[in-house]
């Protein structure tokens, strides 16, 4: 499996493309249709099978058109629907088998109710606005953000510490990483579980 990454720089989301062995491309979120995410398809002779949707925010979904237009993929969500179009709908726990990749989903809400992450045979995990290094993604109320530190804890935590994660925006990180030093679930942690 060989991992790819492309930054939407009008708004700094990162677009990944996993290759898997057998020359299958999963694209996680359609922020962006570049050149040079083009030219490493073309390169690589890869097939475009499948669109993971991590959330339903525009700026990770703007290019699911124009990138519908090129390649036959079906489309993953937690939704039924993604601007207008019909997906595969997706749930906490459920396994994909696409190629030659097994990915697990994993349901994060807190920042939007239909926030997944997906795990990539069992190492690479892709968590959308969830989870990022050193941080958590923006909420709406202290309810939604203790929605997803308890996801976090309960779902990804438990996870292999050196499992990479990989977010909608900004460095990767890994799993121990964040046990130790994301200050956002320290601090909603300390809260919740101190009583």
């Amino acid at each position: 499996m060989k991992i790819y990454t492309y930054l939407d720089t009008q708004n700094l989301v990162n677009q990944y493309l996993v290759a898997t062995e057998d020359r299958n491309a999963i694209l996680i979120d359609a922020s962006t249709l570049n050149e040079d995410m083009l030219l490493d398809i073309e390169k690589n002779r890869l097939n475009v099978s499948s669109i993971l949707i991590t959330h339903h925010h525009s700026a990770h979904t703007k290019a699911l058109e124009k990138i519908l237009k090129i390649y036959d993929a079906a489309v993953y969500s937690y939704f039924p629907s993604i601007d207008g179009r019909w997906t595969i709908r997706v749930k906490d726990s459920d396994v994909l088998h696409i190629g030659k990749s097994d990915i697990k989903c994993i349901h994060l809400p807190g920042h939007s109710i239909d926030s997944m992450a997906y795990l990539f045979d069992g190492y690479a995990l892709f968590t959308g606005d969830s989870l990022e290094c050193g941080m958590l993604a923006v909420t709406n109320t202290i309810t939604e953000k203790e929605i997803l530190v308890r996801s976090i804890r309960e779902k990804v935590f438990p996870l292999d510490d050196n499992t990479l994660i990989f977010p909608g925006h900004g460095a990767l990180s890994k799993v121990r990483i964040e046990k130790m030093f994301n200050q956002d679930i320290l601090e909603v942690s300390a809260k919740i579980f101190s009583n």
